[in-house]
């Protein structure tokens, strides 16, 4: 993730950004990055990944069919 200033989150700093940054899921992100908590947040989002990959709809993320974003440059 890139913020704004052009700093770059990686790792757990960039979920916890992601999450962070959508209103309602401040206070969770801020209690999830404490050193005692983020073990648990991680184990947390690697199922709820494992999860997303198991039950999303078939082909979801595969090729992009629409030609006109073929170069990355859609609308």
């Amino acid at each position: 993730m890139v913020a704004d200033t052009g700093e770059v989150y990686v790792g757990d700093g960039a979920w916890l950004a992601c999450l962070w940054a959508l209103a309602d899921y401040r206070a969770l992100a801020d209690r999830l990055a404490r050193p005692d908590l983020l073990p648990v947040a991680r184990r947390i989002v690697k199922t709820a990944s494992a999860l997303r990959e198991r039950y999303r709809e078939p082909y979801y993320g595969g090729d992009d069919e629409r030609s006109e974003c073929a170069d990355d440059r859609c609308g």
